[in-house]
Order: C-alpha cells, then sequence, then structure tokens
C-alpha cells in the first residue's frame, strides 16, 4: 500500500504510524518528516531493528550528510547494542534475553559496527573505489584531498595553466583582454569549483563554436516568443479591457471617446481583436507587440467628463481603466511583462560578441579542469567530486562490479536526502536497480524481497543550494516511489522540539503561501504540512514569538543617495545588534522568562541562561557587529562558525611563536610572539631592543639576554656586550629584562626541541611553558580562548596525521598550512568550550544551525539582501550559460555590461529557485527554537511610509503579509522608529520596546577554586639555552628581497653574516638628536596618527612651541623628537597639503596604517611566503584600494629601484588578500622642504617586483651574493 500526502491530506502521525516504519523491513520507504519530527531516530531505531532480524552492518548501508552526523549515528548504535548486550548477560541467555531479536549477538554487533559502512557518500565511495582500485584504473593508496586542499591546488593550477595560455591561444587571449586577467582567474577558479553542475554544457556540442552557440540562443528565443506571447494574451485583464475598449461606445465628443476610437483603429489595423483565433508563433508574438507599441505612444492624460458618460448610463472610470493597460507605460501590460518582453529583445552585436567569449570560457575550462586532473594524478591524489563521478563511471564501466557491489548490500539507508543531488542519486540508486539511473528514464525499484531503501529527508530543509544540493530530487524521487506498489511513502508531522505555542505560530505562518504554503508546488520548491503539537504550552504571560523592527526613512534620490543609505544601514544593524543584547541582558536577569531544561530524563522550566541562546545569521559579514554588542553588555558568546578561528589573536599568537622556532630570522614572527600575552613584552621594552646594533631581531634579543646573564657569559659573549647594549638594558623595567630571559631560553630550547616532538606535542608543549592557557583564562571569554588553543593542538595532530602519508607533515608544513588558511579566510568555527550547553551565546549562521535546537533563538537582519549581480556569468542547468558582453559603443557611452537575451530566461530560472530557498532558510533557522523565536529586521521606508520591494520580498514582508499586520513604521525622518511585537494567541500585538541602556549582563559568583587556579602553576617554565641554528628559508620579507635586489652583497653582509653593512647611523649626530632612522620612525608615527585628520590634527600632535613637552607619539624617544618638532611638522606638512592626501583621505575612505601582509610565491616549485608592512593602505568609497609607502630623504634613483621591489609585492599581496589590484600605488619621499609623489604603473611595478623577488629568492637559495 502506498500512502501519499498532497495538498490537504491529512494523515496522523502517531506511535502506531512509528514502530510500522521502524518494523517495515520488505518494502522501499520514503519518509518525510519535520522539523524536530525525530527522523534520526526513527533512521537509528529502523537500523537497530535490522539488527535485531539478523542483518549484519555490513549488509547494511547508511549514507549521513556530515562526518559528524556518521560518527554520531555509530555511537548511538554501539550503546544501544551495548546495553541489550549487558541485558543478554543479565539474563544469562544470549538467546532469548532480548524478546524482540532472538538468537542475535549483540555483543559481537558492537565490534562489528565499528567497521559498518556508515558514512558521508564521500567516504563511501572512496570505500568502494579503493576496494575496486584495478577495475577502477586508480592506485589503492590514492589520497583524497580535503576540500581546501583540493581548492588550492585548483587556484595554483589555474593560475599557472593560464600564463601557460596566453601565450599561444586566442581564447585566453581574448577572455584576458575582455575580462582582465585578475577577474579571469578568479572566474575559472569559481567555474572550477561548481564543474558538476556544469557537466552538460563541457559536454554540450553547442558551446563548440560560437555560431552552433548562436544558433541555439535564436532558437530559445523564438521559444521565449511563444512562452511570453502566451502571457500577453492570458493575462487576467488582456481580454477584458481589450472587449470594453471595442464594444462600448463613449458620448459623441467627449476626448476620452476620441482617444478609445483611436486606440480601436489601432486594434483592427494589427488584427488584435482576433486574439483568441491566433496561433502561438514567433511571427504572431512580433505582430502583438508591434501592435502593443503603437497602442503605448497614444497620449494617456487625464481626459473624459464623467457626467457625460454617467448620462450614458456608462462607467467612464471602467473605460479609463480599461485603456490604462494599453497606454500606460509603467502599470500598463508593457509595463507589467517589461522583463519578459527584454528576454527576447535580439541584439546581433551583444549576441555575436557574447557568443564569442561564452565559448572561449568554455574553452578555457576545459582546458583548466584538464590541467587540474593532470595534477592530482600526479599527485595520486582525487577530490570529493572524483569520488563521485569515478564512482558513477564504475557502474557504467563495469557492469559486475556494480553487480557484486550491489549484492552484498541487503539494506540502503539514506539521512538528509534532500540535500543530495542527481549525481549523488546515480552513484547510491544503481546499488538498490542494479543498473545506472538515467533522470529522464528512472528505473523501477525492485518488488518485496530484493535489496531495501529507507531514505529519510525533508524538502523544506533543502538549503545547500550552494554547495550543489538540488531540491528537485527529493520531490522527483517521492513522486517516483509514490507510483510503484513496493514503496510506501510516510510523513512525520509531530513536533517533539518546540512548546505547543511556537507549534502554532509555526502552522499559523509557513501555511501561509506568502511565506511557503501548502499548495502544491514545483520540484524546485517546498509544501508546508502542518506540524501536529507533542509537547505543552508556554507557561502564562509568556510568548512564543517577538518580532523587533527599526524603519527609517530611504535618503531623498539623487547622487550620493545609494551610499548614504548603506551606511544608514550599518547604523540601524548597529542599533539592532545593542536591542538585542539589551533584550537577552534583560531576558537572563528576568527569572520570570523560562525555557524547558532537562532534569535527567524529565523537562522542567528554568529562568533562561546565556547558553540557552542562539543568534543566526545568514552570513559572518557583519558578525563583529553583534559580537561588539554582547561583549559591551558583558554577555559570553562564542563563533559556533565563522572566518574567526584562523584569525584569532590567540592562534596567531601561538603561530607567530612556532614561526620563530622554525626560522629565527621571521622578525614579524618574532616580534608577534614577544608582544604577545605568551611573552607579555611591552613596545616601550621592544623600542629598546629595536636600538640594539643588531641586524635581526633575534640577534636583539639575544643580545639582551646575554648582557642579562652577568658573569654567565664566555668572554667572546662578553666582548660582543658593547656599552650601549648596557645602557639599553638599564632604562628596562626589571619584570620586562625576566621576561627578555625567559624569551630567550624558551626559544632555544624549544628550537633544539622542535625536530625530535610530534608536532602536537611540540604545539602543547608552547601553550604549556608559556603558562599560555592560564594568561588567556583571565581574559574575556577566557574559557572560548583557552579552548581555540586547545583546538589549534588537535589540529596539529590531524594535520600530521593526515600529512604523513605524502611527507608533508613537519613544523613548516603546519606553519604554511596555517598561514595559507588564514590569508583565504578559511571557515573554521571556533573550539566548543566545556560549557557549551549552558554558558555562551552562539553565534552561528543557519546553515550551521542546521539539525540544531536551542530554548531562544535570533534571528537579526531579516531584510538583508544577497547584493547584485556582479559576476561577469549566468548559469542555470536547464537554461544553459552565457557571458556578458563589452560592445565597443557601450563602453564608450559609459553604458553598462549588456548580456545576451538567453540570459534573462538564466537569471529568471536561477532567481526563483534562490527565492524559493530563502523561504526554505527561513524555515530552517525558525524552527531551531524551542521556547522563544525572536524576530528582528532593520529596513528602510519609501516616502509613502512602505518598505522597498527588497524588503517585502523578505522574512519580514512574508510575516507581515501572513498576518495582515504592517510590523513597520513610517518614521517621516531619518531617525530610527522602533517597534516590538509580541504573539497574543491570534496574532501579533503592539508593545512596549525595549530602550537600549548600559546595562551589563552579571554573571553568577565563580567559586574561589577551578580551572583558572589549576593552570595558574603553568605560568612560569623553566628553560636553558642550546646553540642557535640557522636553516634555508621558505619566509622572506619583502625589505630583504628588495634589499638583495639592489645590492646582494649588503644581503649578505646584514642578513646572513650579522655585520651592519651601511649601518643604520648615516652620519654623526648629538646625543639628543634623532639619527635619520630615528627621524623616519617618528615621521611614520605621525603620519599614522594623522591619517585623515590634516593639517588639524598635525598640529595637535606635533604643536610649533618655543619650548615643547614630550610629544604624544607614543615612543620612548618623544621627548628627543620635540627637540626636532619643526622638522617633523615640515616632513608631514607638505604631504598633508598635497593633491595626493586631498584626494584619497576623505572622511567616507577607509585608511589602515601599518597593514601587515603576507602572501605566497612559486618559486621552484616550493611555495615561499613573503610579508612586509604598508605604511597606508587607503580603501576609498569607490571600492578601489590605494597604496602608499613613506620615505623620509630626497628622491634617488639608485634607492628608488630598491624601494620599487618592496612597493611592487605589496601590490600582488593587496591583490591576494582582497581580490582586487590597487587602483594606485605612490612612493612619497618626505623632506624639510619638499614632498615629492611617484605614482607607479601598477600591474608593470607588480610584475617588474614578481620577478625580482623569484630571482632574489633563487639567488640566495644558491648562494650567489656577488656585488
Amino acid at each position: 500500500m502506498t500512502e501519499t500526502l498532497s495538498g490537504d491530506t491529512v494523515v496522523h502521525d502517531d506511535d502506531t504510524l512509528r514502530e510500522s516504519i521502524v518494523s517495515n523491513v520488505e518494502q522501499h520507504q520514503f519518509l518525510s518528516a519535520g522539523a524536530g519530527a525525530g527522523k534520526t531516530t526513527i533512521l537509528v531505531e529502523h537500523y537497530l531493528h535490522l539488527l535485531g532480524e539478523g542483518y549484519k552492518p555490513a549488509q547494511i548501508v547508511a549514507v549521513t550528510f556530515t562526518e559528524k552526523a556518521a560518527a554520531e549515528m555509530k555511537q548511538r548504535l554501539r550503546e544501544e547494542c551495548r546495553v541489550r548486550a549487558q541485558q543478554q548477560t543479565a539474563s544469562g541467555d544470549a538467546a532469548s534475553a532480548v524478546s524482540a531479536s532472538p538468537g542475535v549477538d549483540w555483543e559481537s554487533l558492537v565490534h562489528e559496527l565499528e567497521a559498518a559502512p556508515i558514512s558521508t557518500i564521500h567516504g563511501f565511495c572512496a570505500r568502494l573505489l579503493r576496494e575496486h582500485a584495478l577495475v577502477a584504473s586508480l592506485d589503492p593508496e590514492f589520497t583524497v584531498l580535503d576540500q581546501t586542499d583540493a581548492e588550492l591546488l585548483l587556484e595554483e593550477t589555474i593560475r599557472r595553466h593560464l600564463l601557460t595560455r596566453l601565450g599561444s591561444e586566442q581564447t585566453a587571449r581574448t577572455l584576458a583582454m575582455t575580462l582582465g586577467y585578475g577577474d579571469l582567474v578568479r572566474v575559472l577558479i569559481a567555474l572550477g569549483k561548481e564543474r558538476v553542475k556544469l557537466e552538460g554544457v563541457l559536454v554540450d556540442t553547442a558551446y563548440q563554436s560560437p555560431d552552433e552557440l548562436l544558433s541555439r540562443w535564436q532558437e530559445m528565443a523564438e521559444e521565449r516568443k511563444v512562452r511570453v506571447l502566451r502571457k500577453i494574451l492570458e493575462h487576467e485583464q488582456f481580454a477584458p479591457s481589450l472587449q470594453h475598449i471595442l464594444d462600448t461606445q463613449g458620448p459623441e465628443g467627449d476626448k476620452l471617446e476620441e482617444r478609445r476610437q483611436q486606440l480601436c483603429e489601432i486594434i483592427y489595423s494589427h488584427q488584435l481583436h482576433l486574439y483568441s483565433t491566433y496561433e502561438l508563433t514567433p511571427a504572431r508574438y512580433n505582430q502583438v507587440l508591434a501592435a502593443l507599441e503603437e497602442l503605448l505612444e497614444v497620449p494617456a492624460t487625464n481626459v473624459g467628463s464623467n457626467n457625460a458618460w454617467s448620462a450614458l448610463g456608462l462607467d467612464m472610470n471602467a473605460m479609463k481603466a480599461a485603456q490604462r493597460l494599453f497606454i500606460h507605460k509603467s502599470e500598463g501590460l508593457l509595463g507589467q511583462l517589461k522583463n519578459d518582453i527584454n528576454s527576447v529583445t535580439w541584439n546581433s552585436e551583444v549576441e555575436e560578441e557574447s557568443a564569442e567569449l561564452t565559448f572561449a570560457l568554455v574553452q578555457e575550462l576545459k582546458a583548466a579542469l584538464e590541467a587540474y586532473a593532470a595534477a592530482k594524478k600526479q599527485m595520486g591524489a582525487v577530490d570529493f567530486e572524483d569520488l563521485l563521478e569515478l564512482t558513477r563511471k564504475l557502474w557504467a564501466d563495469s557492469p559486475e562490479t556494480l553487480e557484486r557491489a550491489g549484492a552484498a548490500i541487503c539494506h540502503l539507508l539514506i539521512d538528509e536526502f534532500q540535500d543530495t543531488n542527481t549525481l549523488q542519486k546515480q552513484v547510491l540508486w544503481p546499488l538498490v536497480t542494479g543498473e545506472q539511473y538515467d533522470p529522464v528514464v528512472a528505473p523501477h525499484l525492485a518488488e518485496t524481497g530484493g535489496r531495501c531503501l529507507f531514505i529519510v529527508g525533508d524538502a523544506k530543509q533543502s538549503i545547500y543550494r550552494f554547495r550543489g544540493a538540488d531540491v528537485t530530487v527529493f520531490n522527483t524521487t517521492r513522486d517516483e516511489m509514490s507510483s510503484q506498489d513496493c514503496c510506501v511513502i510516510h510523513e512525520l508531522t509531530r513536533n517533539f522540539r518546540s512548546n505547543a505555542s511556537l507549534v502554532e505560530v509555526y502552522n499559523r505562518l509557513f501555511s501561509h503561501e506568502a511565506v511557503m504554503g501548502t499548495d502544491e508546488k514545483e520540484k524546485w520548491e517546498a509544501t508546508y504540512v502542518n506540524m501536529e503539537i507533542a509537547l505543552p504550552p508556554l507557561p502564562e504571560d509568556q510568548h512564543p514569538v517577538e518580532v523587533h523592527v527599526i524603519a527609517a526613512q530611504s535618503a531623498s534620490s539623487g547622487e550620493g543617495s545609494e551610499a548614504a543609505d548603506s551606511a544608514d544601514m550599518q547604523e540601524l544593524r548597529k542599533r539592532e545588534a545593542r536591542w538585542i543584547a539589551g533584550r537577552l541582558v534583560k531576558m537572563i536577569d528576568d527569572s520570570q522568562m523560562q525555557v524547558r531544561h532537562k532534569s535527567g530524563t524529565e523537562e522542567c522550566w528554568e529562568p533562561v541562561r546565556p547558553g540557552d541562546v542562539a543568534i543566526l545569521l545568514r552570513a559572518m559579514t557583519d558578525v563583529h557587529i553583534y559580537e561588539q554588542a554582547l561583549r559591551h553588555a558583558g554577555l559570553p558568546y562564542y563563533l559556533v562558525v565563522g572566518r574567526g578561528f584562523f584569525d584569532a589573536q590567540e592562534v596567531q599568537d601561538v603561530a607567530n611563536f612556532l614561526k620563530t622556532l622554525e626560522n629565527e630570522l621571521d622578525d614579524v614572527a618574532l616580534v608577534g610572539a614577544l608582544r604577545s600575552l605568551m611573552i607579555g613584552l611591552s613596545d616601550e621594552t621592544l623600542y629598546h631592543l629595536s636600538r640594539l646594533n643588531a641586524p635581526s631581531w633575534w640577534a636583539r634579543l639575544q643580545q639582551a639576554a646575554l648582557a642579562l646573564a652577568n658573569g654567565e657569559a664566555s668572554d667572546a659573549q662578553a666582548d660582543e656586550m658593547s656599552a650601549h647594549t648596557d645602557e639599553t638594558i638599564q632604562v628596562i623595567e626589571e619584570s620586562q629584562l625576566q621576561r627578555i630571559r625567559r624569551a630567550y631560553a624558551l626559544f632555544t630550547e624549544l628550537r633544539a626541541k622542535k625536530n625530535r616532538l610530534p608536532l602536537p606535542a611540540l604545539v602543547q608543549e608552547v601553550v604549556d611553558r608559556t603558562g599560555f592557557s592560564a594568561t588567556l583564562a583571565g581574559q574575556f571569554s577566557g574559557a572560548q580562548l583557552v579552548s581555540n588553543v586547545r583546538k589549534l593542538v588537535e589540529l596539529a595532530g590531524q594535520f600530521q596525521s593526515q600529512g604523513q602519508a605524502t611527507g608533508h607533515a613537519g613544523l613548516r608544513d603546519f606553519i604554511e598550512h596555517i598561514t595559507r588558511l588564514t590569508m583565504r579566510q578559511e571557515r573554521e568555527g571556533q573550539a566548543p568550550i566545556e560549557e557549551e550547553s549552558g554558558d555562551s551565546i552562539k553565534l552561528i549562521t543557519y546553515h550551521s544551525a542546521k539539525g540544531l535546537q536551542w530554548p531562544v533563538v535570533v534571528l537579526p537582519d531579516l531584510c538583508r539582501g544577497a547584493g547584485g549581480d556582479k559576476s561577469a556569468y549566468r548559469f542555470h542547468p536547464a537554461s544553459g550559460f552565457a557571458v556578458k558582453s563589452f560592445p565597443v559603443q557601450a563602453v564608450k557611452d559609459d553604458a553598462k555590461n549588456i548580456w545576451p537575451s538567453v540570459a534573462a530566461e538564466i537569471k529568471e530560472a536561477d532567481e526563483r529557485e534562490e527565492k524559493a530557498e530563502k523561504r526554505r532558510l527561513f524555515y530552517v533557522g525558525a524552527t531551531r527554537a524551542r521556547d522563544l523565536l525572536i524576530l528582528s529586521a532593520v529596513t528602510k521606508l519609501t516616502g509613502k511610509g512602505n518598505i522597498s520591494q527588497d524588503a517585502s520580498d523578505s522574512p519580514l514582508g512574508w510575516v507581515s503579509e501572513a498576518l495582515n499586520t504592517e510590523i513597520w513604521t513610517d518614521a517621516g525622518s531619518n531617525s530610527a522608529d522602533e517597534t516590538l511585537w509580541k504573539w497574543h494567541e491570534e496574532g501579533l500585538q503592539l508593545s512596549d520596546c525595549l530602550e537600549i541602556s548600559d546595562e551589563q549582563y552579571q554573571p553568577p559568583a565563580l567559586p574561589t577554586t577551578g580551572s583558572v587556579d589549576e593552570l595558574l602553576p603553568h605560568i612560569v617554565g623553566q628553560v636553558g639555552p642550546v646553540a642557535k641554528t640557522l636553516e634555508g628559508q621558505l619566509r622572506f620579507t619583502a625589505t630583504e628581497l628588495s634589499l638583495y635586489h639592489h645590492c646582494p652583497r649588503m644581503y649578505e653582509l646584514q642578513n646572513r653574516l650579522g655585520l651592519p653593512g651601511m649601518a643604520p647611523v648615516f652620519g654623526a649626530t648629538s646625543q639628543a638628536a634623532l639619527n635619520a632612522m630615528e627621524l623616519g620612525t617618528v615621521v611614520h608615527r605621525v603620519l599614522q596618527l594623522v591619517g585623515s585628520g590634516g593639517v588639524d590634527k598635525l598640529g595637535e600632535l606635533v604643536p610649533l612651541v618655543d619650548t615643547p613637552p614630550a610629544l604624544p607619539l607614543g615612543t620612548e624617544f618623544d621627548r628627543r623628537a620635540a627637540e626636532q618638532a619643526a622638522s617633523i611638522h615640515a616632513h608631514v606638512l607638505h604631504f598633508v597639503n598635497s593633491d595626493l592626501y586631498d584626494n584619497l583621505f576623505q572622511a567616507d575612505s577607509d585608511l589602515r596604517s601599518e597593514v601587515g601582509l603576507s602572501v605566497l610565491l612559486t618559486v621552484g616549485g616550493q611555495q615561499v611566503m613573503i610579508e612586509g608592512k604598508v605604511d597606508a593602505l587607503v580603501h576609498t568609497a569607490d571600492g578601489q584600494y590605494h597604496l602608499l609607502d613613506y620615505k623620509t630623504g630626497q628622491f634617488d634613483e639608485a634607492m628608488h629601484e630598491q624601494y620599487r621591489v618592496q612597493l611592487g609585492l605589496y601590490c600582488y599581496a593587496v591583490e591576494q588578500a582582497t581580490g582586487y589590484c590597487p587602483a594606485t600605488a605612490n612612493l612619497v619621499y618626505l623632506t624639510q622642504s619638499d614632498c615629492v609623489v611617484q605614482e607607479e604603473e601598477v600591474c608593470q611595478i607588480k610584475q617588474y617586483a614578481l620577478d625580482a623577488a623569484g630571482n632574489a629568492i633563487c639567488g640566495i637559495w644558491a648562494h650567489q651574493f656577488e656585488q
């Protein structure tokens, strides 16, 4: 029997139904389960039932969406088997202890489950391919690249391969000239990551030449004409309006009647009155469009005498409305169908150029993917997509292998089926059907007695379209199975997660067509099924839903209005974040607000704790706004997922320490480690150390440490200690001197151990010996910081395990791995802290929250859009692929880039599916709540007090329409108005809005003993000296490479032999006066502090008075600098008064000073890290970056060439870090009397610097230091 659910059909979800699902081992089952319905529990119970029926784990394949889910499922199964095994032991009768499973040896199953095929689909395919490696033409020891490594290899391969093709292939040159090299690389990388989706395009013969592509597009345009014609003729107002104009004669002499007659002439001349007899053809479309365009030329003036029409018993307004449909430009028929009509407009110039570019891009993508495949083959590696494609190919090439693999399986269980796609179905379906799966002609499943399929999923929770998931596969499979007698379809509707009050709100909201609706939908959409209540309601006087809205008037239209609105929205988001933090403080402090907590096996109502709350975000773009608000309110929080882990200061501190152990000449890393909480040297101490006459920071640290050793130093060491060193030591505080001793001894000892300890043991040793955990524990969110460091140790262990097979598991490899992930802003969640379930608010994305739940869920910024369409191409599997064109005339006229007509169809198909997923995403976010859901939005209002079209097509608009409530206010000004609505039985009611205050959360008092006290003994580490080691470099600074380019001999003297070279002191000066280097340091510091403050800020920092005090610059020699205030002021003043300063340092520009940059460069087959600091990086309001490097002194041609190398490397680093090449790059020479700006051509200087850096690195490795 088949149970199907559609429309208003209701099937009661009770225990009997669930028991029948669990015990059914003879039919294929398709289980659709809403949020909180307990589908995972059903899946596990069904698996256990199969074990109880005598099936072995090896005969049951379970496919999960994530490795974590697979591990959790396997653990739950083993625990349950262990319980049943204990029952057998206690009864003494293994054959009958578990009545439902006689003869089952549960103890053996505990061990067998360890190797059970319970995994992700990629894990399952990897296992199959290793077992049949020879048939699949694979090395059985192939390596599976994780997503990060695969993407890094893809990016590197595309960059390298494209450079070779630019010299030989016209398609590559055409694209590079049209799109720009940087954009072309980014486009190919993006397309390479979506190669599975693009599979149809890559094999489609239409993309083999521009002419064939044009022919295809013309056919599609003709088909679209027919569809648009049908839409015109079937428009609900077309026929009645046309007939009313033709049939209703008004008063003679009336202007409205005269216009009606004019319209009738046009209608008859084009035979539009015969519309009901039309054949739907492209030619007929052209005829109808010509008629409508001529009708549109008739003036739409306000004419007609109501009295004259009324005298004839006619309705003048009805005639006006009928005419309006044909003559009003925006609200009429052509205005309503403007996008449809534009989609069939054919511009030959645009179409031809787009076809050329589309053909070229497809060819370059094919070549890039071939190069990527060759690179993987050379490495003996495959990526995740390869695992699926190779398995599908294995089934096609070797039916006997498919038969053997399928015969070994009795039951196939698939979880989260809504997140699969056609390729994954082509891998799994043949295991059950015994034949390949064709999406067009799907094979029927075997009758009872064959291999059984058990599918679990929920179309409403399909939210991974960006990863290739296709909800149409879920809906199509459901339809296929519902038509077969051997299959049964179930719908689980009981919600065991949310209280009754909240479930009623869900049903009210999501059953409305404005939000999701219960009517049957297209295959790319989800249909809502009302949930059944399984839990009690909220306590009295509590509300299941709160809706908070901040609304403000949009800026007036005109130049700059869009930028002003964008800036205002950011301020509104900050206000919203402060409100949310304040609401949470009040909620947690209010003991009357209660949620459900577990107490043993029971649940009880208790006050809200921070750990009960999750704030769900669509993206982590503005997560810092919510972090700042929570921190200001004193609320503990952590990022469950985002871009926060590798950029976290504590992670970078440990990384800097490790970099120093690997390469003592890495000045940036060493100073970072010394300044961190691991060592704790102050900026003042670092300044004193910087004055020591030594070639590197390691030499300075060593010099200071040996000077402090007093009599312990050898005679040779004592000779090296100058009086200048002693003077420096004397001005440093004693506590800082002790830190210097410890730092030098610790670095020395651990460097000796670094090659003997396993990688995770070394990282742990660094953390323990520095007492880093204890120090972090005393900081804000200390538990989170400590846990992040602990997670880094775990990642080191994982890296070593994975890298041992390839020989890349050492400290240097790990450092480079962390550096790459940091540069890529790789998504990695912060480590979960021990008290994760109760002590901190979670900041998490919707996607990461799927499958999780919290008593209180906050969904902020509900009106946020997805951003504009900035891509150079459009793609949809059903509609094709197209690249936008860049016609010469359009560029000349400064017009926007133009798309071919087919792009409109592609965009329409993509947008409708994207909007459908947006609704599913809202469903997933909202249904994470157990007891309270807080919805919050910020929006701009139109002049009429309504929300914009974009906002109306957002959760705020959907909720408003579903509840027939305008949940925003007309501010009437640019100040923000706030409203707060709470759910009362039948709907939302306006409530008093919480005013933002500085009230902070007061956590419960901590016990006097605990984890912090336990960590304190690790603060002081014992250290011992060991000899310094020097190894080959894979890390350089831009400064040292530019120095080598300028003079290899000077590089050798300074960086290899430790000699001063030309010496940093450029002439004899008095002890009081600043030398040239010190003056440069002060001028740079002043420029950093002046920022965009101009002359006024300069006068504040460097006042021109007779007896100046110490300058407020934050450097130790500010008092000496005051003696040269006039010179310093003059150096900076000339630049502040320059045109360059006026153009770039605007109030709306984002100025970043002393920006640390690092970039990877491949030299001789090895990846080398180049690091440096940019004096100023300006991000102007137009989105462009501008780079400035200051030099104190006169312009010198020879030195300028050295500085150009530095500047070019900085340009390249900025491009790699931001994705955009700087618009300008300037060397600014500052003297007392002048400011000379040397602007460089960015692309030229970048290539010049990369060539120079590559040559310099090769020369350094080869020990080539000739003059």
